[in-house]
């Protein structure tokens, strides 16, 4: 059966800035759930790539469910005063505590990945993520490109937007990101999307 992953591939020529110790801003709980590069230049930067679990109840033993109920065990290792009421809030939590030790290490961040989070749904969960977000000054930057546009999902056959890319307001402000999306599969690989 195929295994999920997250990973972060860069072309050589940024790839020669990278650092090596990328683990400070790995995932605290070694749940996997992201990973990141740190580059150096005239600017710190951190690209982080995440996963957020993705629950069900269908009891199906998919890759998904596999996640899921590993970090649904994984919660009781969580100090009380850490712990949220489940893995994908948790998910949320550790995500924002990453990105506000980036930005306080003198970082700037971009942040891309499948979040599992539909942000474009009026939820509790939604309201959660955007709030992380605003907390940490993070910007999303789709919605800052196309202000406009409306309807911006991941598959257009359930119209939710799961797959984001974020980055720090300054840096939106200095124009670094030019170009972004969502690739559904139709490139030489298997994943059925990915941020570009």
């Amino acid at each position: 059966s195929a295994v999920g992953g997250i990973t972060i591939a860069m072309h050589p020529i940024l790839a020669r800035y990278a650092e090596n110790h990328k683990q400070q801003f790995d995932d605290s709980r070694n749940w996997g759930r992201w990973t990141n590069m740190t580059l150096r230049g005239k600017e710190k930067i951190v690209i982080i790539a995440a996963y957020g679990p993705k629950g069900h109840s269908s009891g199906t033993d998919t890759t998904d469910n596999l996640m899921w109920a590993f970090q649904t065990s994984q919660m009781g290792t969580v100090p009380q005063a850490e712990r949220q009421k489940n893995a994908r809030y948790q998910f949320m939590c550790d995500l924002g505590e990453c990105i506000k030790k980036a930005k306080m290490a003198g970082y700037s961040i971009v942040l891309t990945g499948d979040m599992n989070v539909a942000i474009n749904k009026n939820s509790h969960e939604s309201a959660f993520w955007r709030d992380t977000m605003s907390t940490y000054d993070m910007r999303n930057v789709m919605a800052d490109i196309w202000p406009t546009l409306g309807g911006i999902h991941t598959f257009p056959t359930n119209k939710t937007w799961i797959d984001h890319i974020w980055v720090d307001t300054d840096t939106m402000k200095r124009g670094a990101i030019k170009k972004v999306g969502i690739d559904n599969g139709r490139a030489d690989y298997t994943s059925d999307h990915l941020m570009i």
